[in-house]
């Protein structure tokens, strides 16, 4: 057990209220190191929540510390201001843009000289300029460069009369750096500063493509010298993926003040080449030394490299490399850096034993020399903190940002210098989300249900996630719907990174939390949560999630609510497999079959592992079934349908069938003998990036699948939907492509009847008319994001990508939409 700190350890609220910070508290699910051609992306920007990100960007001032905010679609980007209290750090102002808008990005960047504070707002292409007054500070002037578009506000950096802001996609994509110069409260721009670009590059599928170099993806100014991150810079590595280029070599540029303006003096590049270091993610500059971070050295584990300006012009050259002492691959050790006087801190974001929860790195300069490494506190850090993306320090006083800590709602940790170590202040802001909707259904008219852009649906009521016993950053994921047969009562059961939550929806205008069951104690969180149900029972999974196994939930329970939400512990469990990312149950075999299967048990190769819920309390492993893919190569399955057989294929009549969607392809396999599973059919289709879902409709001639990564990946030109004719289970055929104008990527589809429910992400739920099987039509939409774009994943880790799934089967007619950080929507198809 990780000894409990010694050092004092407090959470300040925006109420400024001093909250001891527990030991072992939850942090985030965060997918790490997906590269997008520069720098270190988190998934962790911009999702539907009113506050997340805190701790993105961070600065120290003149006995005050600035923690940006930027990650807010539903309201604007905030910077807050914190000083000393009465024993520790209190919030004192919060600022925003005056032309502020929601999702303007603001906090993205912050950067302090004496009395001006700089702020970015990538997203509103903006950097705003607050001056010192009394006790608080003011905005004085918005900088902004005609056609800086692309990331301008991204990076900012100031010194004394002069700001500096990187603006790292514009410039045609090779990227640039605007510098601005103060008179009084006015600021004009004096230069636009610009790298090398790259030469043109052919990739893997023969086309020319221009790899950017992510100018002023990072800036640095000190009194006449300016230096400018390019880790896009130099490389003649191009890997073409869904999320765009990987690493590249990287440079940094030394820009030098004179009287006839700004002029280039140096370009540094990482020692020995550096291929694939992605040099200059994060740059600081202060007198004659240079710190310039590459996250991407040697598999990720990254290195930041310090340089020297000699007596002669330009001639900077390489004084350190410096590591962590416990270096380890995709830390990411340099994604942040900053000094002041003999001390250095470095960010590792992705460090702690592959579990992301981030280290602060010091380093202390003795004889003229960078050494005496050491950690700056590691206090009691879960997975997906990313502790150490942001750093900044200022004599005695230190703040690190860890904007993964709760869920992706972020936080700031506040050091400040004692005998023998530093005392410690956890900061964070105030949890807030969309206001419950309850007591009167709100028609759609004219587009919109109040604020929630729609056709056809009405919303009958909304539950945020912290009506339902969600705590910050918590969002939803996975949803099924039980019906007490005793007596007719509706229930909803929502799955959450933390646990499973259980609603009542028997009144949808008026939905009541009856309480909700945790993750099982030795799991982490998990951002995909599934559960279906067999009876009187509910079986759920979890993956990447451990040794979670399966909760076994006896329904029943729900009838003990009166009143009070209740704290559920799981009626049994399955133990036979450790984590899964989905479940299926034919409820008239009474198998359950658990895919995407890991962390341990009998993962059968990530495909079916089929168990008996016969007695729900007592399941029992029946087998494994593992479809032949493409080529004959094993794989795994991402979801299923299985199925007793009445479809018009008489040679299965009766027997059970399963529908899968297996990442590469899609299988149709007879599991009527547990023992001797057998496949029947192996499909691919055109433009497959990875096969996700799927459902058949009632008379099991059609099966409707999605595919969760071509729209992202820019194969269709909008949301689409593959038909499979499966009358002959032995020779699928896809029979058409129902594509729409929306860009969204489609996620869970159900069907009932004639119509098709399709959770399709940023655009909400998609309803379909399905008569014409081979030409659906939409008759219907629920965008559950109200601001933000309807493209691409969204943002699948924070967790507000929009609807997750749905659940259209209660027989009142309403349906159960799940929306990432929203929460839980009840709406109904206008007849």
């Amino acid at each position: 057990m990780r000894k409990q700190p010694s050092f004092p350890l407090y959470a300040s609220s925006a109420s400024s209220s001093r909250i001891p910070l527990r030991k072992g508290w939850e942090l985030s699910h965060v997918l790490f190191a997906a590269v997008t051609g520069f720098g270190l992306a988190f998934a962790l920007a911009a999702p539907a929540h009113a506050q997340v990100l805190h701790g993105a960007a961070t600065a120290v001032g003149d006995g005050e510390v600035f923690v940006g905010e930027p990650g807010n679609l539903i309201e604007p980007g905030v910077v807050y201001v914190y000083r000393p209290g009465s024993g520790a750090w209190e919030e004192v102002q919060q600022l925003r843009a005056s032309d502020a808008t929601d999702n303007d990005g603001f906090g993205r960047a912050v950067a302090v000289d004496g009395n001006l504070l700089v702020v970015g707002a990538d997203s509103a292409g903006s950097a705003y300029v607050f001056r010192k007054q009394g006790s608080g500070w003011v905005e004085i002037a918005r900088l902004a460069a005609a056609g800086a578009a692309g990331g301008f506000g991204r990076a900012v950096a100031v010194s004394g009369d002069f700001a500096l802001v990187g603006a790292p996609d514009g410039n045609e994509g090779r990227g640039a750096a605007h510098v601005f110069a103060r008179a009084g409260d006015s600021f004009s721009r004096v230069a636009t500063l610009g790298g090398d670009g790259t030469a043109p590059q052919t990739g893997p599928d023969g086309a020319t493509v221009e790899r950017p170099e992510a100018f002023g993806a990072a800036v640095a100014i000190d009194g006449e010298w300016a230096l400018i991150g390019a880790p896009g810079a130099d490389t003649d590595l191009f890997l073409g993926t869904m999320f765009g280029n990987l690493p590249a070599g990287g440079g940094a540029y030394l820009f030098r003040r004179a009287a006839g303006g700004w002029t280039r003096s140096d370009k540094l590049t990482p020692p020995g080449g550096g291929q694939g270091a992605m040099f200059g993610t994060a740059v600081a500059l202060h007198g004659a030394e240079a710190v310039i971070g590459a996250e991407a050295v040697d598999e990720f584990t990254g290195a930041a490299f310090v340089y020297r300006r000699g007596a002669e012009e330009g001639n900077w050259s390489p004084a350190a490399r410096l590591a962590a002492f416990d270096a380890r691959p995709r830390s990411n050790f340099g994604a942040a850096v900053a000094f002041d006087g003999d001390e250095l801190l470095v960010g590792a974001p992705g460090a702690g034993t592959g579990r992301l929860e981030g280290r602060v790195y010091r380093f202390v300069r003795s004889g003229g020399e960078w050494s005496n490494s050491s950690k700056l506190g590691t206090f009691g850090l879960k997975f997906g903190s990313a502790y150490g993306s942001s750093v900044a320090i200022r004599g005695d006083v230190a703040v690190a940002g860890l904007p993964g800590d709760d869920f992706g709602a972020g936080s700031a940790v506040i050091m400040t210098r004692l005998d023998g170590g530093w005392d410690r202040t956890r900061v964070i802001s105030e949890a807030r989300g969309l206001p419950a909707v309850t007591g009167g259904e709100v028609p759609c008219s004219d587009g919109k249900a109040g604020i929630f852009p729609c056709r056809n649906v009405d919303l009958v009521s909304f539950l945020p996630v912290s009506d339902m016993g969600g705590s910050r950053g918590v969002a939803t994921n996975d949803l099924w719907g039980w019906t007490d047969p005793e007596s007719g009562r509706e229930y909803v059961i929502l799955g959450m990174r933390d646990g499973t939550a259980f609603i009542d929806v028997t009144d949808p205008l008026q939905p009541t939390f009856i309480g909700k069951l945790a993750k099982t104690a030795a799991s982490p969180a998990s951002l995909w949560r599934d559960v279906k149900v067999y009876g009187d029972h509910a079986f759920i999974v979890a993956d990447s999630s451990g040794a979670h196994g399966v909760q076994v939930f006896a329904l029943e329970r729900l009838r003990e609510f009166q009143g009070e939400p209740i704290t559920f512990s799981e009626t049994a469990h399955y133990g036979g497999v450790n984590s899964s990312h989905n479940l299926n149950i034919n409820e008239e075999s009474a198998f359950a079959f658990a895919v995407g299967n890991s962390s341990g048990g009998e993962t059968c190769g990530g495909a079916l592992h089929m168990f008996n819920v016969e007695d729900p309390r007592n399941p029992a492993f029946a087998g494994c079934f593992q479809p032949p893919g493409p080529g004959g190569r094993a794989v795994g399955t991402h979801d299923t349908q299985c199925v007793t057989y009445r479809g018009p294929d008489s040679r299965y009549q009766g027997r059970e069938i399963c529908f899968s969607s297996n990442g590469q392809a899609f299988s149709i396999g007879d599991v009527t003998d547990k023992r001797e599973p057998t496949p029947l059919a192996l499909a691919t289709y055109p433009n497959l990036a990875y096969t996700h879902q799927g459902w058949l409709d009632e008379e099991q001639r059609y099966f409707y699948m999605n595919d969760e990564g071509d729209e992202a990946a820019g194969l269709v030109p909008g949301t689409r939907t593959l038909i499979w004719n499966v009358e002959d289970l032995e020779d699928p055929i896809l029979v058409g492509e129902y594509i729409t104008d929306n860009p969204a990527t489609d996620h869970n589809l159900y069907i009932v009847g004639d119509v098709m429910y399709q959770s399709n992400y940023r655009s909400g739920l998609r309803v379909v008319d399905i008569s014409d099987r081979e030409n659906p039509v939409e008759i219907g939409y629920f965008d559950t994001v109200p601001l933000g774009p309807e493209d691409g994943m969204g943002d699948i880790v924070s967790g507000s990508i929009g609807s997750w799934s749905n659940y259209p089967f209660f027989r009142s007619g309403v349906v159960a939409v799940a929306s990432g950080k929203e929460g839980l929507f009840i709406v109904r198809l206008r007849r």
